[in-house]
């Protein structure tokens, strides 16, 4: 406050903020803090609380997975840490998705396919490789076995996808049913993946998410096509 009468002034503010750092304890000791030390604890704080909101949105809208086996060869190995989430998602062709596949496959662990079609589309697996409304998406020739020794056979031969073609030779054909959608692995040799050639089309709503991100390891941090 300035004393206008004899010209003097003085900082009443600065009084009070050394009052407020400087104010005694229970034991009438005096306590003060640091301008650096308060800004650190500042910058802790802020820390905190933004690691706290990261875990929280980490918690509700992405979740953890992890590669097991070979059937997502060479796009994805075993033991890859994935990040997945389901918020706002709609399967599409040719994202790779992880499902609950207990119900479909009798398996009791989650499955991570590519979605080859969804609903409303035709699947046709031929001596060529694999075919959907006519286009031909995998020319990988050992996808296709036409003896019933194949191991996914028997599904397709339990819902009369084998068909034959005009020179004798057979293919099967598939038209993925409402809210569902036809996976496969990217290992798509004879055994490489147990897929929709074996246990069908899979319920949109076991999908569990679409994978956003390779996570580990460090190397291949980064988005997977």
């Amino acid at each position: 406050m300035t004393d206008f009468l004899n010209g003097e002034s003085s900082s009443f503010f600065p009084q009070e903020e050394e009052k407020t750092q400087n104010a005694p304890d229970a034991n009438g000791r005096r306590l003060s803090v640091s301008p650096t030390v308060k800004t650190i604890f500042d910058y802790v704080e802020l820390v905190v609380v933004t690691v706290c909101i990261i875990l929280l949105v980490t918690l509700f809208m992405f979740r953890h997975a992890v590669v097991e086996g070979s059937s997502m060869e060479t796009t994805l190995s075993n033991g890859e840490h994935l990040m997945i989430t389901d918020l706002f998602y709609d399967p599409q062709r040719n994202d790779i998705v992880v499902f609950e596949s207990e119900g479909t496959t009798g398996k009791d662990k989650p499955l991570i396919k590519r979605v080859i079609a969804t609903e409303g589309e035709t699947v046709i697996i031929d001596q060529a490789g694999v075919w959907v409304n006519g286009y031909l998406i995998s020319d990988d020739a050992s996808t296709f076995a036409s003896t019933e020794a194949c191991y996914y056979a028997g599904y397709l031969e339990t819902v009369r996808a084998r068909r034959t073609s005009g020179d004798g030779s057979h293919y099967y054909e598939y038209t993925v049913g409402e809210h569902e959608i036809f996976v496969m692995g990217d290992n798509r040799s004879v055994g490489g993946s147990y897929d929709s050639r074996a246990f069908g089309a899979v319920d949109v709503d076991s999908v569990l998410g679409h994978v956003v991100l390779r996570m580990y390891p460090f190397s291949k941090l980064g988005g997977v096509d």
